[in-house]
């Protein structure tokens, strides 16, 4: 089914309703005169040092249901709000290192540190990186080096 159509051939909307002589309603967030008023008798209740006293009596002695002071304290002071602390927790760490600065310090590294770095990763480190770091013995003799590879 279509919308009808008034006005010369415009949908009636709520963002033309003034077009259409509509007032639009309440403004939202303005309460209606029925909650108004019972706030306003709220406040009279609460702040009048004879009901209070009135009130107090009843409460101790049991007579008078906790419903209705908590009713009246909402009313006129509005419901109490439950506070959840969210804390942020702050992270100490530094942000990631480019590339770059990881190949800097790597390369920073002396030779004993890398050699027992890349151990330590599981990687197979070269001889040659092995006999700089003094790792690996040097034979004097280069035929039985030779013959080793």
């Amino acid at each position: 089914m279509r919308k009808p159509r008034y006005n010369g051939g415009m949908p009636f909307t709520k963002e033309n309703a003034r077009e259409f002589g509509k007032r639009g309603g309440r403004p939202k967030g303005r309460l209606n005169t029925g909650k108004l008023l019972l706030r306003e008798i709220a406040a009279m209740v609460v702040t009048d040092a004879q009901v209070q006293e009135t009130l107090l009596k009843q409460a101790r002695n049991g007579t008078l249901h906790p419903s209705v002071m908590v009713a009246l304290f909402w009313t006129h002071g509005g419901k109490p709000v439950s506070a959840v602390e969210i804390r942020q927790i702050e992270d100490s760490r530094t942000d990631g290192l480019t590339l770059e600065q990881q190949r800097e310090l790597v390369r920073a590294l002396p030779p004993a540190a890398f050699v027992r770095f890349a151990q330590s990763l599981g990687l197979k480190v070269p001889e040659r990186m092995l006999r700089e770091a003094g790792v690996l013995e040097v034979s004097a003799d280069p035929a039985a080096v030779e013959s080793a590879s």
